[in-house]
């Protein structure tokens, strides 16, 4: 699995006016905390090096220095040795954005997650109906561009019944919500544009944001 990297510029974009409060590297390191706290920046993702995000933020490399000693004191991140400084969130704390939402403990909603399981019965009488026509992709590369043409065309026939006129040729299967999601962010936007996002989030929506190099608000 690749390793996921905050760079200097994109945690300065998060951090507007951190470093102009004093005493400047406690604000900077409050900062970082709410944005794990809040799922701005995820668990487990690499923190710019000190030099680096001093020269984002144009304070001095101590400054930056202090503020992680100070994170890494409070539990907000760790360090490995000749790996640098990775977000991590405080023994018995949750991410706060997320916790607002949630029900009682035993019924936790799992943001990793686009959507709940769908009906065992449901799934198994699908695969069954599919299982006939399988064989017959055999017989070819079994790689279309766009998708499956009877794929698009049961998708746009759908949409269709639904009130919305569509062609299978208007139709373009991803292989899932994260692929979506990162073809219209290229197709929509530029890297630093605002953007705005629901709190709390998919976290794997937040990190296509941040791999498109946008700005949520702070």
């Amino acid at each position: 699995m690749a390793e996921r990297i905050l760079s200097g510029p994109q945690l300065a974009a998060l951090l507007p006016g951190a470093a102009e409060a004093r005493p400047a590297y406690r604000h900077l390191a409050r900062a970082i905390g709410d944005l794990v706290l809040d799922g701005r920046i995820a668990l487990r993702v690499r923190l710019p090096a000190e030099r680096e995000l001093a020269v984002a933020l144009g304070v001095s490399r101590p400054t930056v220095t202090a503020a992680y000693d100070l994170l890494r004191g409070c539990g907000y991140a760790h360090s490995r040795r000749g790996s640098g400084t990775w977000t991590a969130l405080p023994a018995g704390r949750a991410p706060s954005g997320v916790s607002r939402a949630l029900a009682p403990p035993d019924a936790a909603i799992d943001l990793a997650r686009a959507a709940p399981s769908p009906p065992e019965q449901a799934v198994t009488a699908a695969l069954a109906a599919v299982a006939p026509h399988v064989a017959e992709h055999t017989r070819s590369p079994g790689y279309h561009p766009y998708g499956l043409p009877e794929l698009r065309a049961a998708v746009a026939e759908r949409f269709t019944r639904r009130g919305l006129a569509t062609v299978p040729e208007q139709i373009l299967v991803t292989s899932g919500a994260q692929h979506a999601l990162t073809l219209v962010l290229g197709l929509l936007s530029s890297p630093a544009d605002r953007v705005l996002v629901e709190s709390p989030s998919y976290p794997n929506a937040l990190e296509a944001l941040r791999r498109s190099r946008l700005r949520p608000p702070p």
